[in-house]
This record gives structure tokens, C-alpha cells and sequence, in this order.
């Protein structure tokens, strides 16, 4: 059996000679998502109540910041980053609503 000291060795090993991206690309990108508790931008427009067009409409306005974490091909946020947007966005849209409101009426 190897104990944790020889694996965290190995696994630093591993690390230094082909780097954390590749390492991270071998694996299976659904167990990686998972591990990480990553969000993809499907489900932070679902999250939003936007359509997918609608959100990289707004990453591209500036009003919603792009994703940083990087899995092959695909971007995706944290979950941090996800409900921060999230929570941003809900006080962002109930501002817009109540002001529109008043301006109604």
C-alpha cells in the first residue's frame, strides 16, 4: 500500500513534468466539472433566467464577466463566481424593474 507522503511525491512529480492543465485534460471532464463544482455558461443562463445567446450578448456588453477556468475546449465558472453573478445580476434586474416602475407611473 503507498502511503500519502509517497503519492503526494509522485503526484508532484507528475505536476512539475507535464503540468497541471494536462494532467487535468486526461481525465474525464465530467468527473473534473464535479471535483471542482464548476459551472458551465448553459447553466449560469439557466441560473440567470437568460437565454444562451442572451448571456454572451451580455459577456460581450461587459455587464457579465467572462468565464476564467478553462476544461479543453470549454470555459466555466466557479460555483463562487456563478452565484456571485447570480446574486449580482437578481439586484441588477429588481433595481432595473422597480425604477422602470416608478417611472411608469
Amino acid at each position: 500500500m503507498i502511503n500519502n507522503a509517497t503519492r503526494r511525491n509522485g503526484l508532484e512529480r507528475l505536476i512539475e513534468r507535464f503540468g497541471v492543465e494536462r494532467l487535468i485534460s486526461a481525465l474525464p471532464q465530467a468527473d473534473v466539472r464535479d471535483a471542482l463544482d464548476l459551472v458551465s455558461m448553459q447553466e449560469l443562463a439557466v441560473m440567470l433566467g437568460l437565454n444562451y445567446n442572451t448571456l454572451r450578448s451580455r459577456m460581450k456588453d461587459g455587464k457579465i464577466p467572462f468565464p476564467q477556468v478553462r476544461l479543453v475546449r470549454r470555459a466555466f465558472f466557479t460555483r463562487d463566481e456563478a452565484d456571485a453573478i447570480a446574486k449580482a445580476w437578481q439586484k441588477q434586474t429588481s433595481l432595473g424593474t422597480n425604477s422602470r416602475k416608478r417611472e411608469n407611473a
